[in-house]
């Protein structure tokens, strides 16, 4: 999933990846004739290994961004423009990232950087799953299982417009300079 147009697909042209559809046929689809009863076996996890995860950019970079928008597919134009403007200023793009979204669905973290092999990772805002693992406080830059990470506050913290806001932006392009070396 590399554009933004590629967000919205058409009725009649619907793309599921391989998670999605292992979690809907959870077990066995059996036809049984007539008057015998179905004999299901349980199935536990399923057996399909998956090689997506949804996200937005190429990761070109190996940069990881974790944002937290349950009712989003990404994340609201408003901040996507936000975060487009940030990596802008950091010599990137979204395309040399991949933008996950932990609130549209599960997901395992541990899996997640297995399939984006991640050099980078920038959290954004508050992730749950992810506290056993990156329990940093906000504006903490640290390596982690040899990656670099910074967490910071949720996009919508940077766009307020208020003295906070920008005092907020400060602390956040401090920690990208010394991420990035800019």
């Amino acid at each position: 999933m590399g554009s933004i147009n590629q967000l919205y697909m058409g009725i009649n042209n619907i793309e599921l990846p391989d998670y999605a559809i292992a979690a809907l046929f959870k077990s066995t689809l059996v036809q049984v004739p007539s008057g015998e009863p179905a004999k299901l076996a349980p199935m536990g996890k399923p057996s399909v290994k998956i090689t997506s995860m949804p996200h937005l950019g190429k990761n070109a970079k190996n940069i990881l961004v974790l944002v937290n928008y349950p009712n989003e597919i990404y994340l609201p134009k408003k901040q996507l423009e936000l975060l487009s403007s940030i990596l802008k200023a950091c010599g990137l793009a979204i395309d040399d990232t991949a933008l996950v979204n932990t609130g549209a669905g599960k997901f395992e973290p541990t899996h997640l950087f297995e399939l984006m092999k991640p050099a980078t990772i920038l959290i954004f805002g508050n992730h749950p799953s992810l506290a056993n693992i990156f329990n940093f406080q906000e504006y903490e830059r640290a390596d982690a299982d040899g990656r670099k990470v910074l967490t910071a506050p949720t996009l919508e913290v940077f766009d307020t417009g208020s003295t906070d806001s920008k005092a907020n932006k400060g602390k956040l392009w401090t920690c990208l300079k010394s991420l990035f070396t800019l």
